[in-house]
């Protein structure tokens, strides 16, 4: 374990040199996977993260932790959790809450050690949430623009004067609905430059050389719209040619200001370095490249991005096929089904999910072409965060500044402790740098009461606030989420989901879950086994604490000195007293003021534990402890001083696996508990799960339908690759 830790940190400080030498790299990426594409509020979304190398594809050995967002169409949090993928990656699920409006929802994930890079390089998915109770779901007639509107996107991400520009357009109703239009391109005088027009989809290719210090309309039924600024910039980047062996890229302009031509993959891996030639073509082997979007970034001098273009090369490596074997295309009410999947050793990662067919989005099976591509903005792959973030290698980093309440001067060279109220005691130590900032390391599961407070003896006069930094992003995308609209043949399906999960709501109290956690949480106190443990219901009621102290603790007195209460403890060997500290805990948290337990009835003490050898953490002698554990473990009114940092804090979420229903028996196929689940069977299995054939076994639902099973896969290459396939359960089979 401690090799391995040493080879992560080596790791860690090459990484570090490469990105301040300003060489374009990304370490890890994050993979996202969900049951499906719509859900209704009071569901479950059922999803799977895990981080993965750039270079192998593997499991990554940096980050531990990805923390998850759900994000309205105005970018802000509606759901945030932290998922520990200690074992490779990681499954669970949210529910979701009837406080979230419809409308079309991004999740995405990512690593703290990826805050560092572009929020383009975080892993997205689009979902669709249904909230039947908010508004009517139907009604997709929301304005999203004042008017109809054209959008633009140049090669190289803006124009260049007189060269021949080639333009992607998309028209779009004030609705957002794309719009079929035909149109002109006029100067200001009214001159036409230019006829165009868009397809169905609202889609459509422009080829235009415009002319410096002009400006220019775009003219369509009846409408004026404004033609992009012409910028003036140094350089130009062109995908000139697209052959079967070699792209070939062409560059404009001033050849002395740039460095070189940088093919990066979308996660941020490079995949070549090519210099300028004297001519300014750049000859792209496709051979060397894998079957992914990739970007060709033109830097300068000083490795700063000149212009990019998004491309999808021809791929000349097979990919592996993704088969599926069932019995059968027709099922009963409540039948068994069983999958057969071979086994995928080229696979690091495959999820199986079965869902009503009318909550997915139909395939996209467009062949996406290098002119789709021109809306493809590049990530700022080279530059990295004002505050360089590390990888969270061993837990959950907690991040943050003390100063002084007064002054607002930073409080340095401060020791300061971190506990949880928990009846599982948890203590972390840290000094304060010249800045007054810290870091703790944390492992936690849910949500629990955090306190930070000084860890000297005598702090009374101290006077401090704790800031904490935000864990999550504070960075959005530009792009934003979609409109949100229903056709009438997806509207009926979703009616019936709605249907499905109001019914399933009814009767959820009569039904097992379909969940169960396996996650592990902390088991030992900081200070592992202790040497004496009193449980205090074994012994007959004492009127005060002070009393239960000293008739039932071994080794511990009760002292008063000043007016004040403090416990001493002693050595198993000696009836001298420990000269050095005693330590108090209550429920997890270092507590100073004995006075405060005192005065507290003691039936609420659940049990104490005694550790009276000398114990060290760091480079700290916090001498004996002395460890209080409530039945309620909620601190029982303990009265804190006010000065103490206490928050809650969100630890990672549990891991779950999928478990539907039995219908095993007669009994249990005769039950009169009604199924309607839009969801029949969710799980993921990892490379090691994939050694051997899979048999996936699930029963069907009441509801006569449609449903479909998705398996998606991550392959050696890094892509994920996707089968699906319908079948219908029918009582009339």
């Amino acid at each position: 374990m401690m090799r391995k830790t040493i080879l992560q940190y080596i790791t860690v400080l090459l990484l570090l040199i490469n990105c301040f030498s300003g060489i374009v790299v990304a370490q890890e990426k994050v993979l996202i996977t969900t049951d499906r594409d719509n859900y209704i509020v009071g569901e479950d979304l059922w999803f799977n993260v895990g981080v993965y190398q750039l270079d192998s594809h593997a499991y990554s050995d940096l980050s531990k932790i990805v923390y998850v967002e759900l994000l309205n169409q105005k970018n802000i949090p509606v759901f945030q959790c932290k998922c520990n993928t200690k074992k490779a990656s990681m499954q669970s699920r949210i529910i979701l809450p009837d406080s979230i409006s419809t409308g079309n929802y991004n999740i995405r994930a990512y690593t703290r050690w990826m805050k560092n890079k572009d929020v383009s390089l975080f892993a997205t998915k689009s979902i669709s949430i249904i909230n039947p109770f908010a508004q009517d779901f139907n009604d997709n007639k929301v304005k999203y623009y004042s008017k109809d509107t054209i959008f633009t996107y140049p090669e190289s991400g803006y124009l260049y004067p007189g060269v021949e520009n080639k333009i992607l357009i998309r028209s779009v109703d004030k609705f957002g609905v794309n719009k079929k239009i035909k149109g002109k391109i006029v100067e200001e005088n009214g001159k036409e430059i230019k006829v165009f027009s868009t397809n169905e989809k609202g889609s459509g290719i422009i080829y235009f050389r415009p002319e410096k210090n002009k400006k220019y309309l775009f003219v369509y039924d009846h409408k004026t719209t404004q033609f992009p600024d012409i910028e003036v910039k140094d350089s130009y980047l062109k995908l000139e040619n697209e052959g079967i062996d070699y792209y070939k890229f062409k560059i404009y302009g001033n050849f002395k200001s740039l460095k070189c031509v940088d093919i990066v993959s979308k996660d941020g891996a490079l995949v070549k370095r090519y210099q300028i030639p004297e001519n300014g073509l750049v000859n792209v082997s496709v051979k060397t490249l894998e079957n992914n979007k990739l970007f060709a970034l033109l830097l300068d001098q000083n490795k700063e991005i000149i212009a990019s273009r998004a491309f999808y090369p021809k791929a000349k490596k097979s990919i592996d096929y993704i088969a599926l074997k069932k019995s059968k295309k027709t099922y009963g009410i409540r039948e068994l089904v069983n999958l057969k999947l071979d086994a995928f050793d080229n696979f690091e990662e495959l999820s199986v999910s079965v869902v009503k067919k009318c909550l997915l989005k139909d395939q996209n099976k467009k062949l996406i072409t290098n002119d789709d591509l021109l809306a493809a903005k590049s990530p700022n792959f080279i530059g990295y965060s004002k505050d360089f973030l590390l990888p969270e290698l061993e837990g959950e980093i907690i991040t943050g500044r003390i100063t002084n309440s007064l002054s607002k001067e930073p409080i340095v060279d401060e020791e300061f402790v971190l506990n949880f109220v928990t009846p599982i005691p948890e203590l972390k130590v840290v000094t304060t740098d010249s800045s007054g900032r810290f870091r703790f390391i944390v492992d936690r599961y849910g949500a629990e009461e955090m306190v930070i407070q000084p860890l000297k003896d005598d702090s009374t006069l101290m006077n401090y606030n704790v800031w904490l930094d935000n864990t999550y992003s504070q960075v959005y995308n530009d792009s934003s989420v979609l409109p949100f609209g229903l056709d009438s043949l997806r509207a009926k399906g979703m009616n019936e989901a709605v249907i499905n999960t109001q019914i399933n709501a009814v009767y959820n109290s009569h039904i097992k879950d379909v969940a169960f956690a396996d996650s592990i949480g902390k088991t030992d106190a900081f200070y592992g086994k202790p040497n004496h443990t009193t449980i205090v219901d074994k012994y007959i009621e004492l009127p005060t604490v002070e009393e239960l102290v000293r008739e039932l603790v071994p080794l511990t007195v009760v002292r008063k000195k000043a007016g004040s209460y403090y416990f001493k403890v002693m050595g198993d060997f000696s009836n001298d007293l420990y000269k050095g500290r005693t330590l108090t805990f209550w429920d997890g948290v270092l507590l100073k003021n004995i006075d405060e337990i005192i005065k507290l009835s003691p039936l609420k003490v659940k049990k104490v534990e005694v550790v009276n050898s000398k114990f060290f953490l760091q480079h700290v002698d916090f001498g004996y402890l002395l460890s209080f554990t409530t039945k309620e473990g909620n601190m029982a009114d303990i009265e804190f001083d006010s000065r103490i940092f206490r928050q809650i804090h969100k630890g990672y979420v549990n891991s779950y696996r999928f478990k539907g229903p039995s219908y095993l028996t007669q009994n249990e196929k005769k039950s009169r508990l009604p199924d309607f689940r839009n969801t029949l069977y969710f799980n993921t299995f990892n490379k090691q799960d994939l050694l051997e054939p899979l048999n996936i076994n699930f029963y069907t639902s009441d509801e006569e339908t449609e449903f479909t099973i998705i398996i998606k896969g991550i392959n050696k290459f890094g892509q994920v690759e996707e089968s699906r396939e319908d079948f219908v359960v029918s009582d009339r089979k």
